[in-house]
């Protein structure tokens, strides 16, 4: 029985040295973010348009901060965050399917829901980087004002799990 612990010391040194083993105190405990409400998109009383999009997570922000952007006819970019030498670790887990519609003001309502893991404890290493998605819209939107939201999750060990929305209305 002696043979076992000897070959477990040995084991948990290699993992040491090979940096798996991190020390609790090597952890730090981060604020969750703060959240809203998620806004009804599309209305209730509106109709479904057949517009393919896609949706893909970015680390590119094109210089903007947090908030939504139309950066041509059919692309559109979320921003989450611009992380300059932070110690938060946060990435889009998932981008639900884009829905778009036509309420009875004649207002087309872009939509989806995005998904962002947040964990509250991480290591003390800072980054730089960029969480955000990028809309596509696979054929031109119907004439008319726009209107673009995201409501968005934000996963972490916190409860109730912060979620929000992010909207913005281009003409």
């Amino acid at each position: 029985m002696k043979p076992f612990p000897r070959r477990a010391r040995w084991l948990l040194a290699a993992l040491a040295l090979a940096g798996c083993a991190a020390p609790a105190d090597e952890l730090v405990r981060l604020d969750p973010p703060e959240g809203t409400e998620w806004a009804e998109c599309p209305p209730a009383a509106s109709r479904p348009i057949a517009v393919a999009f896609r949706a893909n997570a970015t680390d590119e922000s094109h210089g903007n901060g947090p908030g939504l952007y139309r950066l041509s006819e059919r692309e559109f970019l979320w921003v989450w965050a611009r992380y300059v030498e932070t110690l938060r670790e946060d990435r889009v887990t998932r981008v639900n399917p884009v829905q778009v519609a036509r309420d009875v003001e004649g207002t087309v309502h872009v939509c989806t829901r995005v998904d962002v893991a947040t964990p509250l404890e991480v290591d003390n290493e800072r980054g730089t980087y960029n969480v955000a998605v990028l809309l596509t819209a696979g054929e031109p939107l119907p004439e008319g004002p726009l209107r673009v939201v995201v409501n968005w999750v934000a996963g972490c060990r916190c409860d109730p799990l912060p979620r929000g929305n992010t909207s913005a209305s281009f003409d």
